[in-house]
C-alpha cells in the first residue's frame, strides 16, 4: 500500500507499508521476518542512470533478536553508501564516509540482540544512503543534458502561439512591470499538476505545450516561467531543491534523487531572487516577492556543484505595527494599524479574501488580549463582550510594492490589570517570538528553523489617571 501520509508539497513518495497481524504469537516463540527489495531500472531518465536506495534502520522493537542488512550491488555501476547518524561510544554522532561498493559485491550489516541505539524522541534515526557512485556536478550536468533540449529554445513560438500574451505584455511599461506580469501568470494561470513518476523522470515539458494546456507540473511551469523571461533578456536558472529534507542533503550521497522540485533562480540588476513558479496569489515587483525558504539547490547547468544559498534579509520590515489605546472614565479606546510586506502581505490579502468578519474579529482582538496581558480579567471566550465597536478593514493595498495596510479601531470595556495589593495596570507587552513548536524542540541532532520577519512596534498608553512615579496624567512609551 502506498504510505499516504509521507507524500505532498508537489510530490508522492515511493515508500510503502505492510500491516501484519499474528494472532497466536507467544513471548517463547521465534519470529523470522525477511524483506527483500528489487529495484528495476526505469527505461529512460535519471533514474536509470543514478540508482539510489535509502534504509532507514528500525525502531528498537523488543522482539528482535538479530538483525541483518545485505545490499548486493547488481548494477552495471560502482555504488557509494554513507552510514549517517550512527554513534560510538560516547553516544556522539559519527561523521558519515562515502565508501564504494563495487559491482558485484555487498554490503553486509548484521547485529545480535539489535537495538538502534538512538532516541526517536530526539534524535535523528540511523540510516544508510545507497547511490550510484557519482558527484553533483555529474548530476547537475546529466540533468541539463535532459533540460537543455527544451530550455535552448528560442521564444519564437510565442508569436504564433500566445499573441494575445504578447500583446498584454506589451501594455505594461516597465522592465519590472513586465517581470512581474510574466511571474504572476504562471503561477495563477497554470494549472499546477504533479506526478511522482514524471517529477522523478525529470523530463521537462516543453513551454509551447505548458501554454496551450494551461496547465503542468513544476518542471513545466519553470521553464514556461524562464521562457518568457528569455523573452525580456532577464538570466535565469532552473535550479533543483527540496524543502521536506533541504537540512540532510549534505548527509545524502549525490543524487538527483535527493531533489523533488525545481524552481527558478532569477539575476536581475546585480542581485539573485528565487521564484517559486507552482505558488499561487503572491504579488509584487521581482524585490517586493515573497521568497522561499531553503538552504541547499543544485543549478542545472553543465558541471554546476551543490550551492550553499547565500544569507539574506529584507530591508525593510515586513511588519509594521502601530497600538494607541486611550482609556478615559475606565474605558479604552483602540486604534490598531497594521503595514505588512512580502509574504505577510500575501497571507493576510487572503485570509481577509477568503474568512468571515468574525474570524477576522477573533485573530485581531485576540492578539490585543494576550498582549495587553488582560487574561487575569475575563477569558478569550468572552473577547466579543470585552472589546465592542470593532471595525477592521484593508485602507490600501499597493501590489506592486506588495504593501498592504489594515486599520483595526475597537472598544475595550475592562482595560486595567488587577494584581496584587489591588494596585491598577495597564499593558502592552510584545508577542512571543517562540510558538509551541520551538518551546518542544529539543534535538541533539537537528537545527530548529525559525523565521521571523523583520518587525517594528510602536505602542502608545495614555491614561486620564495619575500614574506612579510621575507627574503628569498620561506616559508616553515608544519602542
Amino acid at each position: 500500500m502506498d504510505h499516504e501520509e509521507q507524500g505532498g508539497r508537489g510530490f508522492l513518495t515511493n515508500r510503502k507499508k505492510l500491516s501484519l497481524i499474528i494472532k497466536d504469537l507467544h513471548l517463547q516463540d521465534i519470529l523470522i521476518f525477511e524483506n527483500t527489495l528489487v529495484s528495476h531500472a526505469p527505461q529512460a531518465g535519471l533514474k536509470r542512470d543514478f540508482k539510489h536506495v535509502y534504509q532507514e534502520f528500525p525502531d528498537p522493537f523488543w522482539f528482535y533478536d538479530r538483525y541483518v542488512l545485505r545490499t548486493v550491488n547488481q548494477t552495471s555501476q560502482v555504488m557509494t553508501y554513507k552510514s549517517c547518524f550512527f554513534r560510538d561510544a560516547q553516544h556522539q554522532v559519527i561523521d558519515p564516509i562515502a565508501i564504494d561498493l563495487p559491482i558485484g559485491e555487498s554490503y553486509v550489516f548484521e547485529a545480535d540482540n539489535f537495538t538502534t541505539d538512538y532516541d526517536p524522541k530526539l534524535e535523528v534515526r540511523p540510516f544508510i544512503d545507497f547511490a550510484t557512485k557519482a558527484s553533483y556536478s555529474k548530476v547537475s550536468d546529466a540533468a541539463y543534458q535532459i533540460y537543455e533540449k527544451v530550455i535552448s529554445q528560442n521564444s519564437t513560438w510565442l508569436e504564433t502561439s500566445a499573441p494575445d500574451l504578447l500583446v498584454e505584455l506589451a501594455q505594461h511599461e516597465t522592465l519590472d512591470e513586465k517581470i512581474r506580469f510574466v511571474i504572476e501568470f504562471v503561477q495563477n494561470s497554470i494549472y499546477y499538476v504533479y506526478d511522482a513518476e514524471i517529477m522523478d523522470g525529470h523530463e521537462p515539458q516543453e513551454p509551447q505545450i505548458t501554454y496551450e494546456s494551461k496547465q503542468g507540473d513544476c518542471k513545466a511551469k519553470t521553464v514556461l516561467l524562464k521562457s518568457l523571461l528569455d523573452y525580456l533578456d532577464i538570466a535565469s536558472t532552473c535550479v533543483l531543491v527540496n524543502y521536506e529534507a533541504d537540512y540532510f542533503i549534505p548527509f545524502y550521497c549525490p543524487s538527483p534523487s535527493n531533489f523533488n522540485h525545481v524552481i527558478l533562480k532569477i539575476a536581475y540588476q546585480g542581485r539573485h531572487y528565487f521564484v517559486d513558479a507552482t505558488s499561487r496569489n503572491q504579488f509584487g515587483f521581482l524585490q517586493y516577492r515573497s521568497v522561499p525558504e531553503f538552504i541547499y539547490y543544485l543549478p542545472i547547468e553543465p558541471q554546476a556543484d551543490l550551492q550553499f544559498r547565500e544569507p539574506f534579509w529584507h530591508q525593510n520590515y515586513l511588519v509594521e505595527e502601530t497600538v494607541t489605546c486611550m482609556v478615559t472614565e475606565g474605558v479604552g479606546q483602540i486604534d490598531h494599524t497594521l503595514l505588512l510586506r512580502g509574504q505577510n502581505a500575501d497571507a493576510i490579502r487572503q485570509m481577509f479574501k477568503n474568512e468571515s468578519e468574525t474570524y477576522l474579529f477573533n485573530c485581531y482582538t485576540t492578539s490585543l488580549y494576550y498582549n495587553m496581558c488582560l487574561t487575569d480579567n475575563f477569558s478569550e471566550k468572552e473577547l466579543s463582550e470585552y472589546f465592542t465597536d470593532s471595525k477592521i478593514a484593508i485602507v490600501s493595498d499597493n501590489q506592486d510594492l506588495n504593501e498592504l495596510q489594515i486599520q483595526h479601531d475597537v472598544t475595550l470595556l475592562k482595560p486595567y490589570t488587577v494584581r496584587i495589593g489591588k494596585k491598577e495596570y495597564l499593558n502592552y507587552w510584545d508577542r512571543t517570538y517562540l510558538d509551541d513548536k520551538a518551546r518542544d524542540f529539543n534535538s541533539r541532532d537537528l537545527p530548529f528553523w525559525l523565521s521571523h520577519a523583520r518587525e517594528k512596534l510602536t505602542f502608545e498608553l495614555r491614561t486620564d489617571r495619575k500614574i506612579k512615579g510621575t507627574s503628569n496624567n498620561y506616559q508616553l512609551i515608544h519602542l
